[in-house]
C-alpha cells in the first residue's frame, strides 16, 4: 500500500499596501493634510487668486537658456518664466512668478505680497 499523496505547501502571501488597510489615496490625504503652507500667498496659484477676484494689472514673460541638468550638461535647457502682478480693489498686489522648466518637466508658481 503506498502513502497518499499531500497537497503542496502554499507559501505565505505578502499583502499589497492596498490590503494592508489603508488605501493609497486615503494615505495621500492624510500627507497633504499634514503639510501646511509656509504662507498664504505662497500656497496659492495665479488661478486661485484669479478666482477670489483679483485680476492682472501686469505680465511679464522670460525665456531663460540655462545649462542642462546632469548627465545632460552638454545640452541647454529652457526655462520660461512668467511674472503676473496682481491687484484687487481694497488690497495689497500679490506678485506671482511661474517657472516652467523644460528639462526637468515641472512647473513651480512661487507668490509673494
Amino acid at each position: 500500500m503506498t502513502a497518499p499523496m499531500l497537497p503542496p505547501k502554499r507559501r505565505a502571501h505578502k499583502k499589497r499596501p492596498s490590503e494592508v488597510g489603508v488605501p493609497h489615496w486615503l494615505a495621500a490625504l492624510g500627507l497633504l493634510l499634514v503639510a501646511e503652507p509656509a504662507s498664504a500667498a505662497s500656497a496659492h496659484q495665479v488661478s486661485d487668486f484669479l478666482a477670489d477676484g483679483y485680476a492682472v494689472a501686469d505680465k511679464q514673460t522670460e525665456n531663460q537658456w540655462l545649462a542642462g541638468a546632469r548627465p545632460y550638461e552638454h545640452l541647454r535647457r529652457l526655462v520660461h518664466v512668467t511674472t503676473y502682478r496682481l491687484t484687487r480693489k481694497g488690497s495689497a498686489s500679490i506678485t506671482c512668478a511661474t517657472r516652467c522648466d523644460s528639462q526637468r518637466d515641472n512647473i513651480e508658481t512661487q507668490c509673494r505680497q
